[in-house]
């Protein structure tokens, strides 16, 4: 899988997200958030619970090209629901695997995830040990610098 934007750093570590119930939304995990939860999260419509989901591969990618959230996750050449994860498995790969987590800088972690036909990002960050949320929709046309080393995890195709 060619991305011209990110380069995989998790190759040869099998992560596995855990079965979820598909209950939690990101807008309410106020517990794991204790940074912040952006108050986007209910203002895009996101608060929605989702379905259960079965145990999911993933893999994690830094980036090495600029780009938009549109080119970064386009440039995987695939359909993008093929990329997404549940809001619930975003809260459980958190919790589970928070050593993948970006540490260098706001907004370090996105995770591509659907409500209603819609795509967000959701961008993790860990400021001095403790976590916050910022909800993005896919179509931000903003452009990440990949000097930062942005992560990105999505579903293993």
């Amino acid at each position: 899988m060619q991305n011209e934007y990110l380069k995989l750093i998790s190759g040869g570590t099998e992560i596995v997200v855990g079965e979820t119930d598909g209950t939690d939304t990101i807008a309410g995990a106020g517990k794991l958030f204790t940074w912040s939860v952006d108050p986007n999260f209910v203002k895009y419509g996101t608060n929605v619970k989702g379905r259960p989901t079965k145990k999911a591969r993933v893999q994690v990618f830094e980036t090495i090209k600029d780009g938009t959230f549109a080119q970064i996750f386009g440039g995987f050449g695939e359909n993008l629901d093929r990329l997404c994860l549940s809001q619930s498995q975003i809260i459980r790969f958190v919790k589970d695997d928070r050593e993948w987590l970006c540490r260098n800088v706001r907004n370090g972690t996105f995770f591509l995830f659907k409500v209603n036909y819609e795509l967000f990002i959701s961008a993790v960050d860990l400021p001095m040990g403790m976590l916050g949320v910022t909800a993005f929709p896919q179509s931000y046309n903003l452009i990440w610098d990949s000097w930062y080393r942005y992560r990105v995890v999505v579903l293993q195709l």
